[in-house]
């Protein structure tokens, strides 16, 4: 088993760079079983096509691709239902007080907002503390931007508008497209597809997906570190080489 991440890890001391010219290190059709948990919504386009490409250079014939996602789906579902606990399990409690800065409320639009697209800026320190705001904004006396690590900051009627749509990828891309103040920033999620649109997208790199259920998936791919881990908040795929 390899680890391939843009963090240091024990299992992986050499940290990928993930790029449009990103390579796994890995020999043509060698690999049994691909597995990526929550890593696709981090990534633009250009990135993740990179990967299906590598993915499908170092997979054995009738290999699989296991993707664990998250629930876009339930997200929406949730945010107009104001389903406010599922939606509080993606962190952003942990750093909502930086939103105070860009007069951003606590909702649950927002929330789900942040599932779907949000960044930091440069007064923010990033992932140090992950989710834990009060380690990793920056002490910089020079710095005069408020720190900020959330979604695109609007009101509950334009985060309404948005999520009316009910297609995660054109909910994912307005909200991209809405951030303009920032001078420099740094994406946490920036992307999401619908179950159609991730079938579609497989297709065109030759992976077709086994129709499966996440129990059943998580049962079948138990032998996967961590397997469960976040399943309530996460869609399971599993597409054939």
């Amino acid at each position: 088993m390899k680890n391939y991440d843009a963090a240091w890890s024990p299992l992986n001391t050499k940290p990928l760079i993930f790029s449009k010219d990103c390579h796994l290190n890995e020999s043509d059709n060698s690999c049994d079983l691909v597995y990526s948990s929550h890593c696709f919504e981090h990534l633009d386009d250009e990135i993740v096509n990179r990967l299906l490409e590598e993915t499908i250079r170092i997979l054995k014939k009738n290999s699989v691709l296991v993707l664990k996602l998250p629930n876009w789906d339930l997200a929406i579902k949730s945010a107009f239902n104001k389903d406010y606990e599922w939606l509080s399990l993606w962190g952003a409690k942990g750093v909502a007080g930086t939103w105070d800065s860009k007069d951003l409320k606590q909702t649950e639009f927002s929330y789900a907002a942040m599932i779907f697209c949000s960044y930091w800026n440069e007064a923010y320190a990033g992932f140090n503390g992950h989710f834990d705001a009060k380690t990793t904004i920056k002490n910089n006396d020079k710095t005069t931007e408020q720190p900020y690590h959330g979604p695109p900051p609007m009101s509950d009627a334009e985060y309404i508008k948005i999520f009316e749509t009910g297609c995660p990828r054109k909910i994912t891309y307005l909200l991209r497209d809405s951030i303009k103040e920032e001078s420099k920033f740094y994406f946490n999620h920036q992307n999401a597809w619908s179950n159609t649109d991730l079938v579609e997208l497989m297709n065109k790199f030759g992976l077709q997906r086994i129709e499966a259920s996440n129990s059943e998936i998580i049962r079948y791919m138990a032998h996967i570190p961590k397997i469960k881990e976040m399943d309530s908040m996460s869609n399971y795929f599993i597409f054939e080489n």
